[in-house]
């Protein structure tokens, strides 16, 4: 059953049910009510065990404090907290850790594991959430099956063996799927610095291959999860609906333009607002707009952290995000991703109950016109309009200006997607390989008649200053001639019948 709130009641639930054992994996483990619920269920006679990150994930010394204590109260109340010390990729600041400079001496940190579910011997829980206070949106899928616990259960094992279970003196067997190069480097980087990093992973350790079937998957290691999410957008037929807390990735931009283009699938994404990513707020931005320009209907929530791709054939939950290192990329040779852990579904009930509750949501989420219309930027670019005339501008009318500008910058760039497709239609139908100068030409005609009926006079108004009227001319007469156009009095207008 699929369940969209605020907060980790659902989690909660699930540890009171227990009879048992518990599991848990989580990116970040500090709320106080989980603490306290976990220590309750071991005096119960109850089995605990928890794979989590080591206490520098955290970049507040204070913060940092309270996790070492929680951590020591729960091992000497018997609960097994195993710390997952593995990174990967380069060890700079970023979105997946927020460790920063450490007073131990550590460094900056990029934890791989962001996974989050939960087993008990009565449920099955995938989850977005993180164990901590943080009151977001999050989205929960809970299962009560004993095959579906089992498949948690194997996964558990999997994560424990793979990055806690010792080999020798190195926390995690992970290290003996490595390349006989990158394993020498990791040994002698622990024994430096007591750090296992990683850059990526070679292709024998990360499959590109995918199949898609109902089972819970750790990605990078059983399937990638950029490859989960391409395939899901590549078989839909009728809409593709995602949740993410932020979005922040080119290749996926691309891929959803492309795929919105060419077909008529509906794509809707809910994810929190441009300013909350911090690698870059402008691109951040930029994407918004590129995707709403070509069709992407996009929609933003402040404190949005669920994590969730539906398709009229697929539901996949878990704890990945729509930013690069989430969904992985190819560097040097290598997969470079973290360690995130995704439930995929082919259920037809599951996956209509998951739509329903996104339709929902859709609803209290904010249009992509007022998310960056009316943003603190938006605003300000308003005030310097307004400035280039001295005079002072109301919030309000900074407000609606920004609203406006986004909207003509949104319609200016869906018409050039249009000159673009036109002229790749145009030379595909003369079997040219190069879109050639008359293509583009002819596009320009024809998005313009696109819009209204128009005289040559008028056509050459607009298109004059950059395009000779002889030029014009022409390309109106060959339109004319390959029937995509057609005179009526004074006025050219589509052909509808025989466009393309």
């Amino acid at each position: 059953m699929t369940r969209i709130c605020k907060g980790i009641e659902p989690i909660l639930e699930v540890i009171k049910n227990s009879e048992e054992y518990i599991r848990i994996v989580s990116f970040q483990f500090s709320d106080s009510k989980i603490i306290e619920n976990l220590k309750k269920k071991v005096k119960e006679g109850i089995d605990v065990e928890v794979i989590t990150l080591p206490v520098d994930s955290i970049n507040s010394d204070e913060k940092r404090e309270e996790m070492r204590n929680s951590y020591k109260s729960l091992r000497e109340e018997g609960v097994k907290v195993y710390e997952n010390m593995w990174e990967v990729g380069d060890p700079t600041l970023t979105d997946t850790s927020e460790s920063g400079e450490v007073s131990e001496g550590g460094g900056e940190k990029w934890y791989s594991l962001h996974g989050k579910f939960l087993v008990t011997d009565r449920n099955a829980l995938i989850m977005s959430a993180n164990l901590n206070s943080q009151k977001e949106i999050e989205i929960f899928l809970k299962y009560e099956d004993e095959e579906t616990i089992n498949k948690f259960n194997d996964k558990f094992d999997q994560l424990f063996k793979d990055f806690i279970k010792k080999d020798g003196n190195i926390p995690g067997q992970l290290i003996q799927k490595l390349p006989s190069k990158q394993r020498k480097n990791l040994k002698k980087g622990f024994e430096e610095s007591s750090r296992l990093l990683v850059k990526g992973y070679a292709d024998s350790i990360s499959p590109e291959e995918v199949t898609l079937e109902r089972n819970l998957v750790i990605t990078p290691f059983d399937i990638r999860a950029r490859n989960i999410l391409y395939k899901i957008i590549d078989e839909s037929e009728d809409y593709v609906f995602l949740l993410s807390e932020r979005l922040y990735d080119n290749a996926l931009v691309d891929k959803l333009r492309k795929k919105i283009l060419s077909s008529n699938l509906k794509i809707k994404i809910i994810t929190g607002r441009p300013e909350a990513v911090r690698q870059n707020t402008t691109k951040a931005r930029k994407f918004f707009r590129e995707l709403a320009s070509a069709g992407v209907s996009i929609r933003a929530i402040d404190d949005i952290h669920a994590k969730a791709w539906i398709s009229d054939r697929y539901l996949a939950i878990g704890s990945t995000n729509l930013g690069k290192m989430n969904l992985g990329f190819r560097k040097k040779g290598q997969w470079r991703a973290n360690t995130e852990t995704m439930m995929i579904e082919t259920d037809q009930a599951e996956i209509e109950e998951a739509k329903s509750k996104f339709k929902v949501l859709w609803e209290e989420a904010k249009k992509v016109e007022t998310v960056l219309g009316a943003s603190n930027k938006a605003k300000s670019t308003a005030k310097n309009y307004f400035d280039l005339f001295d005079h002072y501008s109301r919030n309000r009318a900074k407000k609606i200006f920004g609203k406006l500008k986004l909207k003509f910058e949104i319609e200016n760039e869906r018409r050039m997607i249009e000159i673009a497709h036109f002229s790749s239609l145009l030379a595909k139908e003369e079997s040219e390989t190069y879109i050639e100068r008359s293509h583009v030409i002819m596009a320009a005609i024809l998005t313009i008649l696109r819009e209204k009926a128009s005289s040559f006079e008028e056509i050459k108004k607009i298109l004059s200053e950059i395009i000779s009227s002889e030029e014009i001319e022409a390309e109106i007469r060959k339109l004319v001639e390959i029937d995509k156009i057609e005179r009526e009095g004074e006025k050219y207008k589509i052909n509808l019948e025989t466009l393309f």
